[in-house]
Order: C-alpha cells, then sequence, then structure tokens
C-alpha cells in the first residue's frame, strides 16, 4: 500500500504539489489525468522516490519513505518501475540489452556491464520469455532503433515487469502514439496487472481513456488534487476539461 498524507512538494520557489492525501492499494490501476503542469510527473517520481516530498508524509507497506538510507533507497526504487513519456530506451541496444536494463539498479556498474555485454543463456530466456508475454519474441536480438512506435512501447513494458516491481508508473506513454497503439498498450498493462496483481499508475492526457479503461480516476489541477473517484461523474471532471486534452478517441 502507498500512503501520501498531506503531501507537497517544492522547487525553490515554486510549489509543483499541495497537500495531497491519497492512498493507492496493491493491485489498482489508476489513471493519473490532469493539464500540462499539473503536477502529474512530479507525483509520480514522489512515488518512487526520484523526488522526495518537501512536506508531509509518504509511506510505503507503512514504510516511511524520507527516512530510508541511500541504500535502502535503491532498493526501494527497484521495486517500482518507471516508464518515461520517452520510454528511456536506449536507440542503439539490442532488444533484449534494454530489457535487461530493468535490474539495473539491483547490481553494481561491472556487473550489470557483464550482464548486458555477455548474457547467460539463462538471462536471455527470461528476456524471451517476457517478450512472449509483450507479444515480440522475435525482436529479442532486434536494434531497438529499427522498431515501430508500438512495439517500443511494448519493450519499454518488458524492462519494467524484468524489473520484477510490485508496481508500475507510467508518465504519459501513449501521448505519441496513435489511438490504436494506445488502447493496445493500455489493454497489455491491463492484462498485466490482473494477472500479477500489480499496481499502475499511469499519467494520460485523455480522459476518455481514462474513464474507459481505469476503474479510478486521480484528477489534478495547479499541484492540487481535484478529483479521486471511482466513478468520475462530468461535473467532476468539467474544471479539467478547458486544458486537459479531451478529444474522443475512436
Amino acid at each position: 500500500m502507498i500512503e501520501l498524507k498531506e503531501v507537497s512538494k517544492s522547487f525553490q520557489s515554486t510549489k509543483a504539489l499541495s497537500g495531497i492525501n491519497l492512498i493507492i492499494e496493491q493491485g489498482e490501476r489508476i489513471a493519473l489525468i490532469g493539464p500540462s503542469g499539473s503536477g502529474k510527473t512530479t507525483l509520480l517520481k514522489l512515488l518512487n522516490a526520484q523526488h522526495i516530498a518537501t512536506d508531509g508524509s509518504l509511506k510505503v507497506n507503512n514504510i516511511e519513505v524520507a527516512k530510508l538510507s541511500p541504500k535502502q533507497l535503491r532498493i526501494f526504487r527497484s521495486d517500482i518501475a518507471y516508464i518515461p513519456q520517452d520510454l528511456g530506451l536506449v536507440p542503439s541496444l539490442k532488444v533484449y540489452q534494454n530489457v535487461l536494463l530493468g535490474k539495473i539498479g539491483r547490481f553494481r556498474t561491472l556487473s550489470m556491464l557483464r550482464k548486458i555485454l555477455l548474457p547467460s543463456k539463462a538471462e536471455l530466456t527470461a528476456v524471451h520469455e517476457i517478450l512472449e508475454r509483450v507479444g515480440i519474441p522475435e525482436k529479442l536480438y532486434d536494434t531497438t532503433s529499427t522498431l515501430s512506435g508500438g512495439q517500443q512501447q511494448r519493450v519499454a513494458v518488458a524492462r519494467a515487469l524484468f524489473q520484477q516491481p510490485h508496481t508500475i508508473l507510467a508518465d504519459e506513454p501513449v501521448s505519441a502514439v496513435d489511438p490504436a497503439r494506445a488502447k493496445s498498450l493500455i489493454k497489455l498493462l491491463d492484462q498485466i496487472s490482473t494477472e500479477n496483481n500489480l499496481t499502475v499508475v499511469m499519467s494520460i492526457h485523455n480522459i476518455h481513456l481514462a474513464q474507459q479503461y481505469f476503474p479510478r480516476v486521480v484528477g489534478l489541477r495547479q499541484g492540487i488534487l481535484k478529483i479521486d473517484s471511482t466513478d468520475p461523474t462530468e461535473s467532476e471532471l468539467e474544471p479539467l476539461f478547458d486544458l486537459a486534452h479531451t478529444e474522443e478517441i475512436g
């Protein structure tokens, strides 16, 4: 369980988040919506301790994140996969190498370098099995830059799964792809979450996709929590309509 109590985050004189109260249970699927600059990325980075709250309390499984040592923080982050908006892949590496990077936080630099350059048969088999789950096993040895946008999305998901996390955080991973690919990725994460009891929190600009595919919608505006609902009404979403992208995706 992830619990935020009166969490705020400031960057010098700019307050990105203010007084956030939120509880996320294991296995939940949550769409995080709001206009650009509303604090969605900041909130996601707080959830995996890339940022530390300026005020308030963030606990994961009753452990206060702010009190963790650097070593404990490294272990903590390795249990929470983060998919950035640009997917965070290394284009020049092979697909299997990008997937192996999912465990970069669990090993020393030289050990991780060995795994990337000289992976064992068992490691390649494990990567292949995950690529089968996301539907692109034949791309194991392909250079990542040669893949389509949708295939690269699946590599990013495979890398997150290889990390063996309890939570996947995704920062607008469908913002730069066509509607079919957007729906395909969301359905894939939904299936994986259900099969593995993984928590998924995805920031997404399109309100209709959020309503259609996520059981719970959390909405931010100007760093303030405006919506937290399992069945948001039009009146609840209306304050976000003027700034969020609300075009219908067919």
